[in-house]
């Protein structure tokens, strides 16, 4: 038998994620997080970096993401990329 441990989350964050859920169709605040993980688990994990000119390419599974340099400046200053993903952006292109 398997006993699964609840996880429980401020008051405050799951009203958020209840709203963003809503807002972009997902039943319900777990799905949203599952969608979001299943994305960005490989993202954190698998992903190479390549610069070509202003653009950082994020190659992941046969396919890519570009972003211009003051996207992944301010992804990185927001935390919304991973720190691996922006330490290698910066060894990249010293000036960002």
């Amino acid at each position: 038998m398997v006993y699964k441990r609840a996880v429980k989350v401020s008051d405050e964050v799951y009203s958020r994620l209840k709203t963003l859920a809503s807002r972009l169709g997902f039943e319900s605040p777990n799905t949203l997080l599952e969608t979001l993980l299943e994305w960005w688990e490989p993202l954190l994990t698998q992903s190479k970096v390549s610069v070509n000119s202003t653009w950082i390419y994020i190659e992941l599974n046969g396919g890519r993401v570009a972003l211009n340099v003051t996207q992944v400046d301010r992804m990185c200053k927001l935390k919304i990329l991973p720190a691996k993903l922006c330490t290698e952006a910066k060894a990249r292109i010293p000036w960002l």
